[in-house]
């Protein structure tokens, strides 16, 4: 029900591979994104374990290769005004029927 988020410049998934994947097991073409611009100070990529920041270089240097993390490692968080919210509080929800994710 949500958009994926997406960076801008590379089209890395950077929240929802879990959406994605589902959606292309369901035979869509189509799928739902919202484009960040990863490099915006008010992106911080952090450790799910508490192990502080993680490169966002390394991110997109995993989604490229095709050497993804694996799943948990990375925790996107949005940084306003002292604040940190989970990057999905951007991603709009979205009801789009399957049948037109479908189309091609």
């Amino acid at each position: 029900k949500k958009a994926i988020a997406v960076d801008l410049n590379n089209y890395i998934i950077i929240d929802g591979h879990h959406r994605y994947n589902v959606l292309k097991a369901l035979g869509c073409s189509r799928i739902p994104a919202l484009l960040v611009d990863y490099f915006s100070p008010i992106i911080k990529v952090l450790s799910w374990n508490g192990m502080g920041e993680i490169s966002k270089y390394s991110v997109i240097e995993a989604g490229l290769s095709g050497k993804l993390f694996p799943a948990r490692t990375t925790r996107h968080v949005i940084c306003f005004n002292g604040n940190s919210f989970h990057i999905s509080i951007l991603e709009p929800d979205v009801n789009i029927p399957l049948s037109i994710l479908k189309k091609g």
